[in-house]
Order: C-alpha cells, then structure tokens, then sequence
C-alpha cells in the first residue's frame, strides 16, 4: 500500500512545481514553491495522523474509504489547476510597466 501511494507523491510534486513555474511571475518563484512544499507536507501530517487515528480506532478496512475520497480531491485540485493553466490565467508581473 505504502509502495503505491508513495508513487503518486513524486508526479504530484512534479507537476504542482510546473503549475507554479507556468503562473507565478518569476521574481516569486521561490514564495510560489515555498507555498506548494509546505502545503504538501501540511497535508501529509494531516492525512497521516488522521489515518493512523482511524486505523487504530477502527482498522484498516476503515480507512480505506476516506483515503479513496483523500485521493479523488488531489486529483480534481490538480485538474482544476491544469485547466486554469491551460486556459491562460498567469499572475502579471506588476513589475512590468503596462506596455512592455
């Protein structure tokens, strides 16, 4: 179980980092991906401790209802944001004058 969930961490990173670079003006890079690295951990703490709790409390047969849910909402999110890629919503550089 362990082996499948952790092999949808790295293309969740990698393609979150590319959802950064395509829509954060580039002098926020470094804010932009700060704020995907700490959400991804949040939300891993918060999913591992919540998951833990109910798997001790009720067992593994339990969990694996809400771990499904977990992943349907990444997985709509990331859509949801690769649309809005694609439909061309990028940040302006407000450090740009407005003709250049």
């Amino acid at each position: 179980m362990l082996l499948v969930g952790g092999t949808a961490i790295a293309p969740l990173l990698a393609s979150s980092s590319q959802i950064v670079q395509a829509t954060v003006v580039p002098r926020e890079l470094t804010q932009g991906f700060t704020w995907i690295n700490s959400a991804s951990a949040a939300g891993i703490a918060a999913s591992a401790a919540s998951t833990g709790w109910l798997v001790a409390q009720e067992g593994v047969q339990a969990a694996m209802p809400p771990l499904m849910i977990l992943v349907l909402i990444a997985v709509a999110s990331a859509g949801f944001a690769q649309a809005g890629v694609k439909a061309g919503r990028r940040r302006e550089d407000v450090s740009r004058g407005p003709h250049q």
